[in-house]
């Protein structure tokens, strides 16, 4: 990321907690959306992805992702973090754009909310996925997806995409 602020918000008996952080571009706001995201979260409404679990709302609008703790939810929780998301500054032009890769996936079979999209070996390591990074190039800017899918037969399998920026790159990795 680029920059990051928090702040605290208290009105009346309520109060809110928000932490925001502005990344390089939107697919780098998506890939912590992705990170930080849990698998018991619902889906929501807000920004362009979003995601809640009680007391915590996740979500991303453009270039910032941002985290919302409240110390409990009201039926004006929702609408307010819409609105929040409203004023968030658009990002345009190449750094709004998203990630290609996530369209890969089968939605059939894909476990809802384990997508998990990865930029650098760092956030990479930090999944625990039985495949080492040493053979992921690094050095050559893949970006990565990790997913969890659902078999015919009982079961789960684990589905990891890396896809290089050339398809000359991903050859000599294929090898």
């Amino acid at each position: 990321f680029t920059d990051f602020e928090v702040a605290t918000y208290k009105h009346d008996d309520r109060t809110i907690t928000v932490k925001a952080a502005r990344f390089a571009d939107a697919e780098g706001a998506y890939a912590a959306f992705t990170f930080y995201r849990q698998p018991l979260m619902r889906p929501e409404e807000i920004g362009t992805l979003a995601a809640s679990l009680n007391e915590r709302v996740l979500f991303f609008a453009g270039n910032i992702l941002v985290d919302v703790q409240f110390d409990h939810l009201t039926a004006m929780s929702g609408s307010q973090l819409r609105e929040l998301a409203l004023s968030v500054p658009q990002a345009s032009g190449a750094i709004a754009e998203l990630p290609t890769l996530p369209t890969h996936l089968p939605r059939k079979q894909l476990v809802p909310q384990t997508a998990r999209f990865l930029i650098g070996p760092a956030a990479y390591s930090a999944l625990n996925v039985d495949l080492s990074p040493g053979l992921i190039d690094f050095s050559k800017s893949p970006k990565v997806l990790w997913a969890r899918m659902n078999g015919e037969a009982p079961g789960s399998a684990e589905i990891l995409l890396v896809a290089y920026p050339t398809h000359i790159i991903a050859i000599e990795k294929l090898a």
